[in-house]
């Protein structure tokens, strides 16, 4: 609890919010296994996402026959504007979760994450971000960021042990989450 309330404060965020996993990968499946998909819905990522997450959000969709559609963001040069732009042009009436990175993984891009969940709340779409690399990084302020699940890792930049990792739900999503696993804990 000692630990949890110390992080809360790194990401501004309520302790009661906040449990740790082993890594970012493991929330990520955490959340969009709590995710309700029919046939034919939609995830939207972007082509700058994680590979871990691909396989995470492909492996979820076609259990259900949904699809993972990748919107192309522009490389090497990128603007905020071009990244929004993108993203938005990828949006479908099917789009059922937004996932960003708020790093991203392969090229270090920082996306305008703020904007990205903005759009998508347009659309009455929830949002993950996928902040593995955010803590210690760049400031994180999960209590005002408007997003619906957050994951980051604490052994990145913070320095802290492998299998240190955040997992924060937004209030009100808790009781939707399963757990990855059923363990002692469960019920």
């Amino acid at each position: 609890a000692e630990a949890r309330s110390e992080a809360a404060l790194l990401v501004g965020a309520d302790p009661a919010d906040l449990v740790f996993t082993p890594n970012a990968t493991t929330g990520v499946n955490a959340v969009i296994g709590s995710i309700a998909l029919s046939r034919d819905d939609e995830i939207l990522t972007t082509d700058h996402r994680y590979d871990a997450v691909r396989n995470a959000l492909e492996r979820r969709a076609r259990r259900h026959g949904a699809r993972v559609v990748e919107a192309t963001l522009p490389y090497p040069t990128v603007s905020a504007d071009a990244v929004v732009a993108a993203v938005d042009a990828a949006f479908t009436p099917r789009t059922r979760l937004l996932v960003v990175d708020a790093i991203t993984s392969p090229t270090a891009l920082v996306l305008p994450v703020r904007r990205l969940i903005a759009a998508a709340r347009a659309r009455g779409v929830p949002v993950l971000v996928d902040g593995a690399h955010a803590p210690g990084h760049i400031p994180v302020d999960l209590s005002s960021l408007g997003a619906d699940w957050w994951v980051g890792n604490l052994h990145k930049w913070i320095c802290a042990p492998k299998g240190a990792a955040l997992l924060w739900v937004a209030p009100g999503r808790a009781a939707a989450m399963e757990a990855p696993i059923t363990s002692h804990g469960w019920g």
